[in-house]
């Protein structure tokens, strides 16, 4: 979501420009949790339209005033801007589960991962994320020779010690929280290779 929200600009890059010595591995819950936030963001954006409609509604009754009329017409361009900026979202998100499809490996939950998620809280209060976490650590266990790094910008739930530490154990050491850091740590790892 934080591609089709605009709120990590270099992810989109990473996804466009991944690095031959990277590969790409991504609970697959991870998109149906992208699918529910834009649930969610087009409910948010209905019910804003909604009050639009209904402020629009009484602005419209009042014939006299000039601040009125100037009211109405931002609050048109608004109810224009609400629908364009929905209908961008939901494209980037289509256009990033896209490229996601096709770059990356996605973790299919099995049962041993799910049971753990149900009896192993390492996130309280998110069952979801605490579903990922398991489904992250499961897949990192696999593979327990290979550099793993963990990006995500939901710091207040994967940055937490209990987690970092649960990530440490199976081979994980590097967490970043930004696009940006993770490629400024991808070019250094580049830059030692080449020494």
């Amino acid at each position: 979501m934080s591609i089709c929200t605009g709120r990590d600009l270099l992810a989109t890059t990473l996804l466009q420009n991944t690095p031959s010595s990277v590969q790409l591995v991504m609970p697959s819950i991870c998109l149906m949790e992208s699918l529910s936030a834009l649930e969610n963001e087009q409910k948010y954006r209905r019910r804003f339209e909604n009050e639009l409609n209904l402020q629009i509604s009484q602005l419209r009754r009042d014939r006299t005033s000039s601040h009125a009329r100037s009211m109405l017409a931002l609050l048109m361009e608004s109810k224009t801007e609400n629908e364009q900026l929905l209908a961008e979202i939901k494209m980037r998100l289509y256009q990033a589960i896209n490229q996601i499809s096709e770059k990356a490996e996605l973790i299919a939950l099995t049962p041993a991962i799910i049971q753990d998620g149900l009896t192993i809280s390492l996130i309280d209060q998110d069952y979801t994320d605490n579903l990922i976490l398991h489904c992250i650590l499961h897949q990192a266990r696999s593979y327990p020779t290979e550099t793993k790094v963990f990006l995500s910008s939901n710091e207040r739930d994967f940055g937490t010690p209990e987690v970092q530490a649960a990530l440490r154990n199976v081979g994980i050491t590097n967490y970043f929280s930004s696009t940006q850091v993770l490629l400024n740590w991808l070019q250094s790892q580049q830059s030692e290779e080449d020494i």
